[in-house]
């Protein structure tokens, strides 16, 4: 039996949601963390004098990818040895055709399915069985991607701009990490996750796994990090002066080495 503090339930989980969602801004209502943009885009706008000045950021893409874009016409612009292996699955296709399509383009389950239109992981789904798939596209009359599963140590949003004289800068890395617990050799799942804030906001999802049992299990003790986000990090944190320079470098070496410049 573990000795730590349980899963909290019913008022005390409610509340303890409620002020890890208002502590943190990353979890407000998108509306909410709009309202000090909103001022700054009517200026910009009145200086440019036009309400998509912003479409400049990203030329290649239909206003500058704010909204409506597709995927499939922004994987069109990439070199083919960066791009993963893809799918198109017009509405409605036969299902016997998109199985034809996936073995033309060497894809194999498990996949991802994106619509093509769309953001915020909108309808995006991992299908690990041809009859996931079916059900999956079966649901929406739209057109989707259908593209291998990779799976890598470290996924990151990276942000960048180009100067005129042809050289970009870095302007932001964001690391995207699952939520993942450390096991101490006799606390279970339920115990570990009773102490990760982010994981009091995931119970609804957790629910399954629980009636399972799934939960109740102790982890053994591991302690095991993504050795390339923690190089990263520490880079950041250890040589905070070097950092620019040398991402922006970094940046523009590999954005020519991958042809990527058409995006730009």
């Amino acid at each position: 039996m573990s000795n730590s503090a349980p899963m909290p339930f019913g008022p005390l989980l409610a509340y303890r949601q409620w002020l890890i969602r208002w502590s943190a801004w990353e979890f407000w209502p998108l509306w909410l963390t709009a309202v000090p943009i909103v001022g700054m885009y009517l200026w910009f706008a009145l200086r440019a004098r036009h309400l998509f000045f912003f479409s400049n950021v990203n030329p290649a893409i239909p206003l500058g990818g704010a909204m409506g874009e597709s995927k499939r016409a922004i994987l069109d612009l990439l070199p083919s040895h960066v791009r993963p292996a893809t799918a198109w699955v017009p509405a409605r296709l036969p299902f016997d055709e998109v199985l034809q399509r996936m073995a033309a383009a060497g894809i194999t389950f498990p996949v991802v399915a994106k619509p093509d239109i769309g953001e915020r992981g909108f309808l995006v789904k991992k299908a690990d069985t041809p009859e996931a798939l079916r059900e999956h596209l079966q649901q929406y009359e739209a057109d989707f991607l259908v593209q291998e599963f990779l799976e890598g140590p470290v996924e990151a949003a990276v942000m960048f701009c180009r100067y005129p004289d042809g050289r970009f800068a870095l302007l932001s890395v964001c690391l995207k990490e699952f939520l993942s617990v450390t096991g101490d050799g006799h606390s279970t799942v339920a115990d570990l996750l009773a102490r990760h804030p982010r994981a009091l906001l995931q119970q609804q999802r957790l629910e399954r796994a629980r009636q399972l049992g799934l939960l109740d299990r102790a982890v053994p003790w591991q302690a095991e990090l993504g050795a390339q986000a923690d190089a990263l990090k520490q880079a950041l944190v250890s040589r905070p002066d070097e950092v620019p320079g040398m991402l922006d470098s970094w940046m523009t070496e590999t954005i020519r080495h991958l042809g990527l410049e058409a995006l730009c």
